[in-house]
């Protein structure tokens, strides 16, 4: 059962870090400057692993998997032997979350969706009246008086979202 519980987790975490990894290019174009004397183009846009190989999704899986299972040993979690054996197994699952990353992502964008189809499949319906993003409706804008010819306020971060229907 530990096997299972940590497999999910590293395969969740591996999710989420080639997520970061996709969205913040500036941490490996950082690293890579530090350490190569040639400068990594601008247009190019890899991470530790996003666009790259097998290799180094496994070795990154591999530190990670490492270095998280040793903290665990430290703590006395369990053994160290234990430790690195759970280590090679959630480096595999940490490299399928890897691969699985974008069908994740895409799934996740699309929850709404999804789970009202379910919910219409199975005639189970929540009790709230809850509408997804889509269904929501935005109210007009404000009417601007436009007797005055006073500068007009840009309205905020929050207004904006809540036009939007997203708070």
């Amino acid at each position: 059962m530990d096997i299972l519980f940590y497999s999910i987790g590293f395969f969740i975490l591996a999710v989420v870090v080639y997520q970061v990894d996709r969205n913040k290019p500036s941490y490996f174009r950082g690293w890579y400057n530090f350490w190569n004397k040639n400068k990594l183009p601008e247009e190019k846009n890899i991470g530790f692993v996003y666009q790259q190989g097998v290799r180094p999704r496994l070795m990154v899986g591999l530190i990670m998997s490492l270095s998280i299972m040793a903290g665990l040993a430290a703590l006395g979690v369990f053994h160290i032997l234990i430790g690195t054996g759970y280590a090679l197994l959630m480096t595999v699952a940490m490299t399928m979350g890897f691969y699985a990353s974008d069908a994740v992502a895409a799934l996740w964008r699309h929850k709404d969706g999804v789970l009202d189809t379910i919910d219409d499949t199975t005639g189970n319906r929540p009790l709230t009246n809850s509408k997804t993003s889509s269904q929501v409706e935005v109210p007009p804008p404000p009417q601007v008086d436009t007797s005055e010819t006073k500068e007009e306020e840009t309205p905020s971060a929050r207004d904006r979202l809540k036009g939007k229907g997203l708070l």
